[in-house]
């Protein structure tokens, strides 16, 4: 296009400041930001609209967790501790709920690892103690999210588990149903899964009334661990099974009605004839006796 001497004067003469950055456009109605930078009124609410800005923040944050979490646990983790301040704790759960699974993926190694250190321990029970960030976490693995991101999940709430400042938190934002989720689904995966972490992590909230009422009340708690106690490939998942149905069975009628139901007495007696542990095989016959001593009382009433 040929423009007439007026216009390529004009065009000459506008200096690059009286042009938006956005639109290159003159400025009709300018604005100016706090950054200090002037954009057109109508340029600037369109690219906040869009979400542009946010879509950038949040790419900015996966790399820089990405990072973070390779580097895991040779980075320091004391800036953690800006977490203390009630605005950043919010930022660090509102990236769990909105990131990706790459971002989840990374805050529950960062998680994991802020128990590791004296220094960050604080963190960890201002994290444990947020049961909206519980459960996030939990959810994770609900959803049946990528095996990594499960097992990450796993994990940090293992983690968070070592403090017994946030076992009551850790049930009431769900970890037990998170946990007999991720046990149920080992039968179907691959041989290797933190299934024995997960149980672990399952009997130390069973110090707590309110651990033991979640795993009985759960629609499928107890059937999940009787399918858990003759596991042939994984003696960690056998021994910690028979240990949790053993503090449950002592304490709930119900609980013996439902393990008995579903198969457990069967399940003990393979236990039994299988080459386990010495200390397997002892727990399995103190469960087995505790169910029958308890079966005969119930009967005799």
């Amino acid at each position: 296009m040929i423009l007439s001497m007026n216009e390529a004067q004009t065009e000459l003469t506008i200096p690059h400041l009286f042009r938006c950055p956005i639109s290159l456009d003159l400025l009709e109605d300018p604005v100016t930001l706090t950054t200090g930078q002037t954009y057109d009124r109508s340029s600037i609410e369109k690219w906040i609209s869009a979400d542009s800005h946010q879509n950038c923040y949040m790419e900015f944050v996966e790399l820089a967790l990405s990072c973070i979490a390779k580097l895991l646990p040779i980075v320091n983790l004391e800036p953690l501790n800006i977490i203390k301040d009630e605005s950043k704790l919010k930022k660090f759960i509102f990236l769990f709920e909105k990131g990706t699974i790459s971002m989840k993926t990374s805050l529950c190694l960062v998680i994991d690892y802020s128990t590791t250190a004296s220094q960050t321990e604080e963190v960890c029970e201002i994290l444990g103690n947020s049961q909206k960030l519980v459960h996030e976490i939990v959810q994770v693995i609900v959803n049946k999210s990528s095996d990594n991101l499960s097992e990450a999940a796993v994990k940090a709430l293992s983690a968070l588990c070592s403090l017994e400042s946030n076992k009551e938190s850790l049930v009431k934002g769900g970890a037990i149903d998170g946990i007999i989720r991720y046990i149920s689904r080992c039968d179907n995966t691959r041989q290797k899964n933190l299934a024995p972490l997960a149980m672990a992590t399952m009997m130390k909230l069973l110090v707590l009334e309110s651990g033991k009422e979640a795993l009985v009340n759960h629609v499928n708690g107890i059937e999940t661990l009787v399918k858990m106690v003759f596991k042939v490939c994984n003696q960690e998942c056998s021994e910690s099974a028979v240990g949790i149905l053993s503090i449950v069975c002592s304490d709930f009628g119900s609980a013996r009605e439902v393990a008995i139901g579903a198969g457990v007495l069967s399940q003990l007696l393979f236990l039994l004839q299988s080459q386990c542990g010495t200390k397997t095989k002892t727990k399995a016959r103190m469960l087995l006796k505790l169910l029958r001593s308890k079966w005969s009382e119930e009967s005799m009433h």
